[in-house]
């Protein structure tokens, strides 16, 4: 009796330093990059799905969007819309796609034609989302 209960107080300890196990993380909406990583993919209620990882000289097809990430003397994000309209998103410099991060500033893509985005220091990572018709107008927020 008395070794039961050593027993079970061993092992309620043994839990108690061990600690409940650590919750599964959950990354955040949007596309997460990484330097020197690219992907295609398309837009559904504003976040990007159906990704697939695309090489230098993969096109988006009508419908689709690429977005790339590159180390060249600091960080330059290149996003290609093949939208039928312009659009706004959010950019959000960030370790990695659990991180909430920090936003930066981007333009309005603009419909078959490439933006670009530079930073000056080479960055983690950066994590897109949000993305929205622009309408007419056009800026850098």
């Amino acid at each position: 009796m008395v070794f039961k209960r050593f027993a079970g107080g061993l092992l309620l300890a043994f839990a108690l330093l061990c600690g409940a196990p650590a919750a599964a993380k959950t990354a955040l909406p949007g596309l997460f990059l990484h330097n020197g990583q690219a992907f295609i993919f398309r837009l559904e209620a504003g976040q990007p799905v159906d990704i697939r990882a695309a090489g230098k000289d993969d096109k988006p097809a009508k419908g689709e969007l690429k977005a790339g990430l590159e180390d060249n003397f600091g960080s330059t994000l290149t996003v290609t819309s093949e939208a039928s309209e312009q659009l706004d998103y959010e950019a959000w410099i960030a370790k990695d796609e659990y991180s909430k991060g920090t936003r930066t500033k981007v333009c309005t893509l603009v419909p078959g034609q490439p933006g670009f985005e530079n930073w000056p220091e080479t960055l983690a990572g950066l994590r897109l989302t949000n993305f929205k018709p622009a309408g007419d107008s056009f800026g850098c927020d």
